[in-house]
């Protein structure tokens, strides 16, 4: 039961994520021309797909816990960033 929890919770992020980035190519899109969008959206699939190829044996190699807490260090300092950037625009 907890794989298949687990497994909905991590589509539902990607799908999040996804749609987030689609808003921003579709955005850029619109405004600056399609091509220079969809090859950097095109660019950026094709870079996380290398790197998490490349870097799938060392990512297990890391412990789990320290992994969990490095991501959230990271989402903490850039949701801390742009409250700033928001609270002083």
């Amino acid at each position: 039961m907890e794989d298949i929890i687990l497994g909905v919770t991590v589509f539902a992020a990607v799908a999040i994520e996804a749609t987030e980035a689609a808003l921003a190519v579709v955005g850029f899109g619109s405004s600056r021309g399609w091509a220079p969008s969809l090859m950097g959206a095109l660019a950026a699939v094709l870079l996380v797909l290398a790197i998490s190829l490349l870097g799938w044996r060392y990512l297990e190699r890391l412990p789990e816990h320290a992994l969990k807490i490095a991501v959230a260090c990271t989402l903490i300092a850039f949701g801390a960033y742009w409250l700033i950037e928001v609270a002083t625009a």
